[in-house]
């Protein structure tokens, strides 16, 4: 350590050099991380469960990740009423004008009573997609859209495409708001620590370096191998505690407690 520290201040003016040039690219890379991450994750490959899904999805077309469920519910109406079926029909007709769907069932076109629920004011429609878990994901925002327009009919889009997509987009406002909540009371501890405006900034600008750049590491790794939306969670966290530790680390002997 003491060698490396010896170095970067003898070549002080290059090595902030190529650090500016490496976050000036990594800036670039970094807000694109939630393109490349995935909901879910919770599948084990070898596990029993999975191949039953894997079975469901190549011989009925059915699969947790590839099947978005509708649910209709209108408490004025019965299934059997023409306007019930009429917009659960219209709905799944628009729905399935949109890239990658593959097949829908309905209980107008199966009869299946268990597709109804016990007062008859409920039925849910299954749509199947094909292509991969995130191409169905994508999807949910435009059926979200599509079921709006129903006046007097609720509509809810449902199942397992449906809930790892707000997985993903309730990570991505947590991390928002324990950013904006949590970076100007970092900064205000660190200025009442260090008592020095430049000292506490320093900490703060490593940690935030350390975040984007292993950010923008994170969605080029996204493009080869699969990359959970938690990990913006755990980088945001490493990155404070990184900071935490630089803040610890470097409080000035006569400002540390007399028992230590």
């Amino acid at each position: 350590m003491t060698s490396m520290a010896a170095y970067i201040v003898r070549h002080r003016i290059s090595v902030i050099a190529v650090w500016a040039v490496l976050l000036a690219v990594c800036v670039v890379f970094a807000p694109k991380l939630s393109d490349v991450t995935r909901g879910g994750g919770f599948n084990l490959p070898d596990s029993e469960s999975y191949l039953a899904s894997s079975v469901l999805q190549e011989e009925f077309g059915q699969s947790y990740g590839h099947t978005v469920q509708l649910l209709f519910h209108r408490p004025s109406m019965t299934v059997g009423d023409p306007v019930f079926r009429e917009q659960v029909e219209e709905m799944v007709e628009e729905v399935m004008r949109l890239p990658g769907t593959a097949r829908s069932v309905t209980f107008y076109g199966t009869g299946l009573p268990d597709l109804v629920s016990p007062d008859g004011t409920a039925t849910y429609a299954l749509i199947t997609f094909a292509g991969t878990e995130e191409e169905v994901q994508k999807q949910i925002p435009a059926i979200r859209e599509l079921a709006s327009g129903y006046e007097g009919m609720e509509i809810n889009v449902i199942g397992g495409p449906a809930f790892d997509h707000d997985l993903e987009e309730t990570s991505w406002q947590d991390l928002r708001t324990a950013e904006a909540y949590g970076l100007p009371v970092v900064a205000l501890i660190l200025l009442l620590v260090f008592g020095s405006l430049v000292a506490a900034v320093l900490p703060a600008l490593l940690g935030g370096v350390s975040v984007t750049t292993t950010l923008a590491a994170l969605y080029l790794i996204g493009h080869w191998t699969a990359v959970s939306v938690f990990v913006l969670n755990v980088v945001t966290m490493l990155g404070d505690r990184k900071s935490t530790r630089l803040n610890s680390s470097h409080i000035p002997l006569s400002r540390m407690p007399s028992s230590a």
